[in-house]
């Protein structure tokens, strides 16, 4: 089943911004017709959140550590030996 995002779309006419500073974001690429959107994958991007694969970036995240830990040691040990 296919999740259809309902759009609450408000004008500048709903909202009282006299007097205020407003930050406006547009999306200008939208294939519209008859003030309908046509196409909705540009809609059904991935979140921010995404929380696929997180054991392989959990992972990859305790490899790093470990070569990072590793090569301080190693380092650590060099200039000891050569006190």
């Amino acid at each position: 089943m296919r999740y259809i995002m309902k759009l609450n779309k408000k004008t500048v006419d709903d909202i009282n911004v006299k007097g205020k500073k407003v930050l406006v974001r547009c999306d200008f690429n939208v294939p519209l017709k008859d003030g309908k959107i046509t196409i909705t994958n540009t809609l059904n991007t991935p979140d921010t959140g995404d929380m696929s694969n997180v054991g392989l970036w959990m992972s990859l995240f305790g490899a790093s550590m470990a070569g990072t830990l590793g090569a301080a040691y190693v380092s650590l040990k060099k200039k000891k030996e050569e006190e």
